[in-house]
């Protein structure tokens, strides 16, 4: 009887440790490569190092509605596709979230493309030059002197 008493408690506390996430699960560090796997990135890492991604034509790097206390970290190089539409490239939301760029840390929105020759909005539909990225409230960024954007 006290064997099974012994097994029968072994096994609920191993049912409530499975059933409650651990704060080292919550605490999950991953790096983002390629962008099909953006939703299952944002749904269980805390800190996202953002890392030579291509991000497709048209698209966002949608980084709504993460986890509280999350980190963004742009490392190495992101590369947004062309496409004429309004965007935009980034956008980012949360609580208590904090984005940097690891040093030298590119961001190619693909200028070149997007210029017509004519300025302003001569014709093609432009991801707006005052707000390419869209930022929710309770944000801390921080911009490295060594992150760039490429002039052309």
């Amino acid at each position: 009887m006290r064997f099974t008493t012994t097994i029968i408690a072994a096994a609920l506390q191993f049912a409530a440790v499975m059933a409650a996430p651990t704060d080292l699960e919550r605490r999950v560090s991953c790096t983002l490569t390629n962008f099909r796997d953006l939703p299952i990135v944002k749904s269980i890492c805390t800190t996202i190092t953002i890392s030579n991604l291509t991000v497709p034509a048209g698209e966002t790097l949608d980084l709504t509605g993460l986890s509280s206390g999350t980190k963004v970290i742009f490392a190495g190089k992101v590369t947004f596709g062309y496409k004429e539409w309004l965007g935009p490239l980034v956008s980012v939301s949360g609580t208590k979230i904090t984005v940097t760029g690891s040093s030298g840390n590119l961001l190619n929105g693909g200028g070149a493309s997007w210029w017509d020759g004519l300025g302003g909005n001569g014709g093609k539909k432009k991801v707006s030059a005052q707000q390419p990225v869209m930022f929710g409230s309770d944000l801390t960024i921080s911009i490295s002197p060594s992150s760039s954007l490429p002039t052309t």
